[in-house]
């Protein structure tokens, strides 16, 4: 946070609702908070990346389909695969 404030950045809170929309440029400093550990609320967040399917294989698109069907996380992009655990309390 103190890098961006140097840069005379300030940082935002985005407060949402169930069913919200949030569409920002993904270049953008930004992260997601779960609930509480005291809380038996699971958030879910999904993050969608639009290009051309022509720049992802259909490996890619296969692992990215199984990491959602196995609750992973995975990176913005469709092709390019990390995944790791979701965490749950």
């Amino acid at each position: 946070m103190k890098r961006l404030a140097d840069k005379g950045l300030k940082w935002e809170k985005a407060c949402m609702e169930p069913g919200d929309l949030v569409i920002w440029d993904s270049r953008t400093p930004h992260y997601n908070v779960s609930p509480s550990p005291s809380s038996t609320q699971v958030r879910l967040a999904t993050y969608t990346c639009y290009m051309l399917v022509a720049d992802a294989t259909q490996g890619d698109l296969n692992r990215k389909k199984q990491a959602f069907e196995e609750l992973e996380s995975t990176t913005h992009w469709p092709n390019t695969m990390h995944v790791g655990k979701l965490c749950y309390s």
